[in-house]
C-alpha cells in the first residue's frame, strides 16, 4: 500500500504552528525562571536583613556604615564587608539575576577581601541613617531627624534599608531616592521590572521602584525612604519629592513606566 507523504504546505503549516507556540511559551518560561531567581534573591535579602539587626545589636543599636571612602582604598570599608562575620557567605551579596560577577564592584578601590568589602549587586539607603563617609566628612542625610542610631527611626517596617543597584554602578554601595531620575545608571529592576528590598526592621519585600515613593497626595502613609511626619521631613516634603522625581522621570526616561 502506498503511504501518502506530507505536502510542502502541510509541513509549513506545522512549522508555523510550532513557531507561534514557541513565541507564546518562551516568554512565559523566561518569566518563570526570573521568578525563581527573584525568590533566591529575596532569600539573600532576608538573611542580610537579619545580619543588619545582629550588627546593630552588637554595636549598641548603631547601624552599619554603608560605605567609607578615604584617600587610600585600603582604608575604606563597605556594608558588604562589615556584615561578613554575620553571614559568612560572599555569594549572598550577588543577585542571581545581576551580572555583577562579570563586572566587579570595586567600591572606590576598597580591596574585595571579604573583610572590608565584598563585591555586591546590592546597596544601602543612605537616608535611612546608614552612614557614609566621603574623604573628610560624613555624607549629609535628607532627613535630619534620622541618625545612625536605631532609636531615631520612627517606623522601621516602613523604611527601606537595602535595595538593588545597576550593574553599571561599581563604586557606590549606597543609593538615594532621587537617583530614580537616573535609574538605569544607578538602580536595578531585574525581576520582571521589579526589585527586592530589605526594610529597617529586617523584613524583605518585592516592589516596583516608583511604588516605594507612593502616590502624590498620599503624604507619609506610603513614603518608604526616610522618617516622615517629623520636623525634619514632613508629608509636604514627601509630596514635593514625589512630584519632582516623577516629573523628571517622565521627561528623561523613555521606559519610566517600567520603573
Amino acid at each position: 500500500m502506498n503511504r501518502k507523504a506530507f505536502t510542502l504546505i502541510e509541513l509549513l503549516v506545522v512549522i508555523a504552528i510550532i513557531a507561534i507556540l514557541a513565541a507564546i511559551l518562551f516568554p512565559v518560561f523566561a518569566q518563570a525562571r526570573e521568578k525563581a531567581r527573584s525568590a533566591s534573591c529575596l532569600s539573600n535579602f532576608k538573611q542580610i536583613g537579619l545580619a543588619l539587626r545582629m550588627y546593630s545589636q552588637d554595636y549598641d543599636e548603631t547601624k552599619v556604615w554603608c560605605q567609607v571612602w578615604n584617600t587610600s582604598g585600603a582604608d575604606g570599608a563597605t556594608f558588604s564587608g562589615l556584615l561578613q562575620p554575620y553571614v559568612k557567605n560572599r555569594q549572598m551579596f550577588i543577585c542571581p539575576s545581576n551580572k555583577r560577577k562579570n563586572n566587579p564592584d570595586n567600591a572606590y578601590n576598597v580591596p574585595d577581601d571579604g573583610v572590608r568589602h565584598t563585591s555586591t549587586s546590592y546597596a544601602m539607603n543612605l537616608d535611612a541613617g546608614y552612614p557614609g563617609w566621603y574623604f573628610t566628612a560624613p555624607l549629609a542625610l535628607a532627613d535630619t531627624s534620622i541618625t545612625p542610631s536605631e532609636a531615631s527611626v520612627e517606623k522601621p517596617a516602613q523604611l527601606i534599608a537595602l535595595g538593588e543597584k545597576s550593574p553599571l554602578e561599581t563604586n557606590w554601595s549606597l543609593f538615594r531616592y532621587w537617583w530614580l531620575t537616573s535609574a538605569p545608571f544607578n538602580l536595578a529592576k531585574p525581576h520582571n521590572s521589579r526589585a527586592n528590598f530589605v526594610f529597617d526592621d529586617g523584613h524583605a519585600k518585592n516592589y516596583k521602584w516608583t511604588s516605594t515613593l507612593g502616590g502624590v497626595g498620599s503624604g507619609c502613609d506610603t513614603w518608604l525612604w526616610t522618617n516622615c511626619g517629623s520636623t525634619g521631613f514632613t508629608a509636604a516634603s514627601a509630596d514635593a519629592n514625589r512630584k519632582s522625581i516623577m516629573d523628571t522621570m517622565r521627561a528623561v526616561l523613555p521606559d519610566w513606566q517600567d520603573w
